[in-house]
Parts: C-alpha cells; sequence; structure tokens
C-alpha cells in the first residue's frame, strides 16, 4: 500500500462508528473500517498482523469500539475495554499515527448537579466509566499531542435500536405502553444526535487541535419535556404511570463551550430537531 492518509474507524460497524464512516466516504476521505470481524482487539497477535498492512502510511485513528454500558457494565467489560486500547498502543507503536481520536463519555465526571465542563472533578462511579477514564490516561502516555478525546452523553439516531432514552421513550409511545418517569421526570437530561458526531469528528481531521472536548446541544432538557417532544412528533398521547422517586437522579447538564469557542461556526443539533428528524427517519 502507497503512503496516502488514511482514516481508520475501529468499530465502524457499530452504531456510531456506521455514521462516521458513511460521512468520511461522502466527504470523499479515505477511510478504512474495522469491525470484529476483521480484527479481534482482545487478541494482541491479530491486532499486530491485521495492522502490518498500514505500516507505511499516515493515519488518523478514530476509535469508537467499546463494550458499551447498556450491555455490560462489569469488572470483565471494564478489563477488555482497556485491553483493546493496550492492545492496540502496543500493535502500532511503530506506526506513523498523524491524530487520534477516542470517544469517550461524561460518565467520567462528578455530576455534582452543576453543568459538567472539561474541568469537572473526575469521578467514575462504574465499570463502564472506570474504563474510559483509565483508556484516556493510557492513551495520553502514547499519544500526548495528537490525541483528542470526545466526552459523550447518550447518543440517539436511526440505527440505535432503541438502545438510547429517545429510542426506547419512541418505542413505548408508539406502542401505547406505559411510560414509568422517575421523579415525574422533572430532572434534566442532554443527549446527542448521532448525526452530529462526524461533523464534529470531519471538523477536526481539518485542523491541527488537540485536547479534550465535551460534545452536547448545551441546552439540557426535563425528561418530561423530551417525552412531549416525541409524543408531538408521533401524534399520539403518551400513557404515563405513577412516577417512583429515586433521590440518586442527578440533573445532567453538560457546557460544550469549549468546543464551540474553538470551533464557531460549528451548530449542534438541538433535541427538538433532532428527535423529529429521528421519528421521520424511523417512519
Amino acid at each position: 500500500m502507497n503512503s496516502d492518509k488514511i482514516a481508520i474507524v475501529i468499530g465502524g460497524n457499530g452504531f456510531i462508528g456506521s455514521e462516521v464512516v458513511s460521512a468520511l466516504k461522502k466527504n470523499s476521505i479515505s477511510c478504512v473500517s474495522v469491525s470484529r470481524k476483521d480484527c479481534n482487539l482482545l487478541a494482541f497477535d491479530e491486532v499486530k498482523q491485521y495492522f502490518l498492512q498500514y505500516k507505511t502510511q499516515n493515519l488518523d485513528i478514530i476509535f469508537t469500539a467499546s463494550i458499551v454500558r447498556r450491555k455490560n457494565d462489569s469488572e470483565s467489560a471494564l478489563e477488555n475495554n482497556i485491553l483493546m486500547i493496550r492492545n492496540f498502543i502496543k500493535a502500532t507503536y511503530s506506526h506513523q499515527i498523524n491524530s487520534f481520536i477516542f470517544l469517550s463519555s461524561i460518565d467520567v465526571y462528578h455530576n455534582n448537579n452543576l453543568s459538567l465542563n472539561e474541568s469537572t472533578k473526575l469521578l467514575p462511579n462504574k465499570p463502564y466509566a472506570a474504563s474510559k477514564l483509565s483508556s484516556e490516561i493510557i492513551l495520553k502516555k502514547a499519544f500526548k499531542d495528537k490525541l483528542i478525546i470526545l466526552r459523550l452523553p447518550g447518543v440517539y439516531g436511526k440505527n440505535d435500536k432503541n438502545g438510547s432514552i429517545i429510542g426506547k421513550f419512541t418505542e413505548l409511545i408508539k406502542n401505547n405502553t406505559d411510560l414509568k418517569l422517575i421523579n415525574k421526570g422533572l430532572q434534566y437530561r442532554d443527549y446527542l444526535y448521532v448525526e452530529d458526531i462526524p461533523k464534529v469528528i470531519l471538523s477536526l481531521l481539518e485542523s491541527t487541535f488537540s485536547g479534550t472536548f465535551n460534545l452536547s446541544t448545551g441546552r439540557s432538557l426535563r425528561l418530561v419535556e423530551i417525552v412531549k417532544i416525541i409524543s408531538n412528533a408521533l401524534g399520539k398521547t403518551p400513557s404515563i404511570s405513577e412516577s417512583v422517586e429515586d433521590l440518586s437522579q442527578v440533573n445532567i447538564k453538560i457546557s460544550n463551550k469549549k468546543f464551540i469557542d474553538t470551533f464557531p461556526n460549528f451548530s449542534f443539533t438541538s433535541m427538538e430537531s433532532g428527535i423529529k428528524k429521528y421519528i421521520n427517519e424511523l417512519s
């Protein structure tokens, strides 16, 4: 293979990764999608052998692969998420890596009910969150000023298979199933429309910036407001059952100021617009 620049999307068959691959191709960026079928990141020898073919190329790595929280939030998942990162670093230590974009999570923060920014205290309290923070630390040592960390909230979009909160709410309302809102749905949430992520990555690939950025709409809504947007888009009245009180539920408000200050022409999709588009796409 020649030494032209190429973007490698690790986890390119996943919900977010597939959106990134599609956007890169639409923008005529040479890219490769790497799935588990192509390369098992948990097997070092397999990782080393697979990436030998790219040793002479200038690489932009976009790492979206992860055992996600909703599938397995356990100590073994934590260890495997970290092992994937370690295997990649060890297998490609002599490769020409121009940039490394890592998808992390806002779960790494200590949520004190205030707006989360990149300086908020880090205090992951679950294995998935701990795996993300541990991976961030390992990657910082390996890639330093080549590393871009994107901390994401919940993400929704047409291929989320109802795995997102918005997807679950939409399915329940469509099927006239009772919707149980904890604390009357008064807690604030900020969810990211999946199509914004590849737009962010395209902006980063065209820049020389590194560092850590929160991605969010920057405008949290109460869960009950989100339910109303979904029900209006569906033209249905939701069936909401008696609320359950849970004092452990906190607000999620996320500042995207650092990213917007860095890329002032960028605009995140509001939840009002994103949810309407999402439901139209499902139809």
